[in-house]
């Protein structure tokens, strides 16, 4: 009998009748929670308090009905029961432990399912335990695959990663067991999605692996941007190889479409066979050219007067893979012209308007002349009316004007050029109202190409189609990471000196190809015009990004591609017209007495290099110099009369020469040209101890030498000693000779302290750089190449050769010294020039690192790699 206290505030006059059908009592209450025995004082208060927080009406009467007066509405009674079932049910309806539900509940499909406790009594929410049992019991059946069965249809290589795709997809699963018969199970139907959803990426996307794989290298990004998509693990999964750790994918049509011109162009750039004939056929046939039937008569003519061509043709391959894209693009423009229509047709009036006109190649109009020539022959022998051959244009006759003088630009008109162009806040501004015309489509005077294309030749003496066609745009991330995404944007900016390097470095790390002689040459630009140069060519990058977003097309001839063109000057040759001469030299003020001109500004960096190298006494890198000059311009040295003052010596070495020399011998050099020191002893043994410790890492490093490295070390040693033994005219002269680059040794873009006299290691083989690592070498920034190119094969080689050595310590110290003098040498470079030495490496930084990870996979046994190491390098 219920005679203690209650926590009900109200009680209720209800008749009996009504009770004993509608309502049920403590005890009964307790049996159908699972309670056997009549509840304790506490659990009473528990139930009624889990009643009034879930619905289910409790009434105390007045008077004791049948003993009781506490009632709990058995309708609501009825409804939690429908919603929830006990553990002890769960347990004997579905034969499960309680350890099962306990997993079932917490780790299930449905993870963490709420539950309601009463007293000792768990219920769970009926529907969601049973389905989850249920899941549970259908594990082992088709509807469920195992953790390890989605990562191997998935391509996920690592478990961990499966908790990421579960975040990044939604993806549900099932966990049971414990501990070491833990498992985790997925349905199968929502694995088909996804491999539905990576075939979809498969489809659309490669990843930068893929296009190294069709195309042998990563597009620049200024060529093929990558596509705009959140990397997730589903995606890498799709379309990267198996342990890669590539972020970057491409989509499928633009790499596509790029290996499809990239293949026409190699074709027919390659297409060259022992007969030439067979070469232009296979190329006709692939381009689909084809006479059309009713110009069959003049097909007949054509192929036999292109047979005797070939026949009678004796070229190297080169030449011959021009004759036979100038014979391919005849036909290709004899076809497009005839259409319907024979030859003996035409008159002479409308061929000399439709192919002897300026649009067509003159090499294409004169070979078509000849042909018109002996089909017009061959016709009137045949007695056939034809063409007047004497109406045709020739364009075999040239202009007879006057050639045009010349003359050089003398050192004042150059500096008065060099100021004017050199000066961003007088052109910036201007340059960037005129590229929003441009982009707005209204009249512009092309201000920011003409300042580039300015810029460009007053350091450089290239041709201008050379530099118009070759150099590129500046990659869109460099400038993202630049903070400069519109004109806009970029007019309140001013570029930094060292922003602005970075810059100059994107184009001078890169190699291009002259047009006319097809050799390679390396771009440079001089501190003076840094600034300048950098900004005038991310106004030109910015503008061809908004105009012309389609990187790279076959030209209207069909007969070479052009790239990510940085100048636009709208005109069919791609040079300036004279309305963008007189817009960007409008406010020059010597703009009536001084005309700039590209072939005299060319002309005039030539002759400069010349004098000065004569000036200096260097006779035989002048005479180089001036047999360049003579063979560009049929210009005699013995013509040259141009005075450059003395004091300026020394400011043209660094505007046309300086390519960037690092290492320790210019450091030494500078020092005592630097010096307020005169004495020729220099303080001989206090500054030769000062050099050493500061290049080669103090006595520590020098001590901890020997064998292999302690032979270096005492070469350095000996070179520092001799440098430092200069006085200063002796060091300023050899400081010069580095800078003007003049020095000779056995490899490109490194100079040899002792190359005058010949090399000291002649027996040092090495395909990719004899020269680097040597005590005596002097490397330029463009030798950078090269060393990345050693640095790779000797990491490539490294576990091999350092493995095979075992046994052979002196071998072994030998392998890994020869390593980080490398490093050692392309850290320097870093020092000097910055974190844009990593874009030697096709990968960038990631690339270099993924290199050094190579290291880590040899077995060194119980030594570190440094036991190895004979000395301290100062960078690595």
């Amino acid at each position: 009998m219920e005679n203690q206290e209650l926590k009900l505030n109200t009680t209720k006059n209800i008749s009996k009748s009504i009770v004993e059908q509608d309502y049920i009592n403590t005890a009964q209450m307790a049996r159908s929670l699972g309670y056997k025995k009549h509840p304790e004082q506490a659990l009473i208060e528990e139930i009624i308090d889990f009643c009034q927080q879930n619905s289910i009406e409790v009434v105390q009467t007045e008077t004791f009905i049948n003993k009781n007066k506490l009632f709990f509405k058995s309708s609501d009674v009825d409804t939690f029961h429908e919603k929830y079932i006990s553990a002890d049910m769960l347990v004997k309806k579905c034969g499960i432990t309680y350890r099962e539900l306990y997993y079932i509940r917490n780790f299930g499909l449905y993870k963490n399912i709420d539950t309601i406790k009463i007293g000792r009594k768990i219920f769970h929410p009926r529907k969601e335990i049973l389905d989850a049992i249920e899941i549970r019991k259908n594990l082992e059946t088709d509807k469920f695959i195992s953790s390890e069965e989605v990562r191997e249809r998935l391509g996920i290589a690592d478990s961990h990663l499966l908790s990421t795709l579960r975040e990044e997809e939604g993806l549900q699963y099932y966990s049971f067991g414990h501990g070491r018969y833990h498992r985790k199970y997925y349905l199968k139907k929502d694995i088909e999605k996804l491999e539905k959803k990576q075939q979809e990426y498969k489809d659309k996307y490669y990843s930068s692996e893929q296009v190294i794989d069709l195309i042998g290298y990563r597009p620049p990004s200024h060529f093929i941007q990558p596509a705009p998509i959140q990397l997730t693990i589903l995606l890498k999964a799709a379309v990267r190889y198996e342990g890669s750790q590539t972020v970057t994918f491409f989509h499928k049509k633009d790499i596509d479409e790029y290996v499809k011109r990239k293949k026409r162009k190699n074709y027919k750039s390659q297409l060259v066979s022992d007969d030439g004939l067979s070469s232009y056929n296979l190329l006709c046939t692939a381009e689909n050219i084809y006479f059309s039937d009713k110009s069959k008569e003049t097909m007949k003519a054509w192929e036999d007067f292109a047979e005797m061509q070939f026949k009678n043709s004796s070229r190297n391959a080169k030449s011959s893979r021009d004759h036979i894209n100038t014979i391919f693009n005849c036909k290709k423009v004899l076809v497009k012209y005839l259409n319907e229509k024979e030859l003996s047709n035409c008159t002479a009036n409308d061929i000399n308007t439709h192919i002897f006109n300026t649009d067509i190649q003159v090499i294409v109009r004169q070979k078509l002349y000849s042909f018109f020539r002996d089909y017009h022959k061959k016709q009137i022998a045949l007695g056939k009316n034809v063409y007047t051959l004497k109406h045709l244009i020739n364009p075999y006759k040239t202009s007879t004007k006057d050639s045009p003088k010349k003359d050089i630009y003398d050192f004042k008109e150059y500096q008065e050029l060099l100021s004017y162009v050199a000066d961003v806040e007088k052109h910036k501004s201007k340059a960037i109202d005129d590229a929003i015309k441009k982009i707005n489509l209204q009249k512009s005077v092309h201000y920011a190409s003409m300042w580039l294309y300015t810029l460009v030749h007053l350091n450089n003496a290239w041709r201008a189609m050379d530099f118009i066609t070759s150099l590129p745009r500046i990659e869109q991330g460099f400038l993202e990471r630049l903070g400069i995404h519109s004109l806009e944007e970029f007019k309140t900016k001013d570029l930094k000196f060292e922003e602005a390097k970075q810059v100059v470095y994107q184009y001078q790390i890169k190699e291009y190809l002259m047009n006319k002689n097809r050799s390679l040459n390396n771009f440079y630009c001089s501190e003076l015009l840094t600034v300048a140069f950098a900004t005038s060519a991310i106004i030109c990058t910015l503008v061809a990004n908004e105009l012309y977003p389609e990187i790279e097309y076959i030209n209207v001839n069909n007969s070479e591609t052009e790239k990510d063109q940085l100048f636009y000057f709208n005109t069919n040759h791609s040079k300036p017209l004279r309305t963008a001469y007189n817009g960007f030299f409008n406010s020059f003020t010597y703009k009536n007495t001084i005309k700039f001109e590209s072939k005299k500004m060319n002309r005039s960096l030539l002759v400069f290099m010349y004098l000065i190298l004569s000036k200096s006494g260097n006779s035989s890198q002048a005479l180089e110099v001036s047999k360049r000059l003579r063979s560009h311009y049929d210009y005699e040295t013995t013509n040259i009369y141009l005075t450059i003052p003395d004091e300026e010596l020394d400011f043209l070495v660094d505007h046309l020469f300086r390519r960037g020399s690092f290492g320790y011998i210019p450091k030494l050099l500078s020092k005592i040209v630097l010096s307020k020191e005169q004495d020729n002893d220099f303080q001989k043994e206090t500054e030769q101890i000062k050099a050493i410790k500061s290049v080669f890492n103090g006595v520590q490093g020098i001590e901890a030498t020997s064998g292999f490295i302690n032979h270096l070390i005492s070469e350095k040693i000996s070179v520092a000693d001799k440098i430092l033994s200069l006085n200063r005219k002796e060091a300023s002269k050899l400081l010069f000779e580095i800078n003007t680059n003049i020095i000779p040794s056995r490899q490109e873009n490194i100079m040899c302290l002792n190359g005058k006299d010949g090399c000291v290691k002649p027996n040092k083989d090495d395909k990719n750089g004899p020269c680097h690592g040597c005590p005596y070498a002097i490397p330029n920034f463009y030798s950078i190449v090269s060393l990345v190119n050693r640095i790779i094969e000797t990491l490539k080689e490294f576990k091999e050769t350092f493995e095979d050595a075992e046994g052979y310590e002196f071998e072994r110290r030998k392998i890994v010294n020869h390593l980080y003098i490398y490093l050692d040498e392309f850290l320097s470079a870093k020092e000097e020039f910055g974190d844009i030495v990593y874009e030697f490496f096709e990968g960038g930084k990631k690339e270099y690192n993924d290199y050094l990870d190579l290291i880590d996979l040899v077995n060194f046994g119980d030594k570190p790699i440094e036991y190895y190491l004979s000395y301290e390098p100062k960078y690595v």
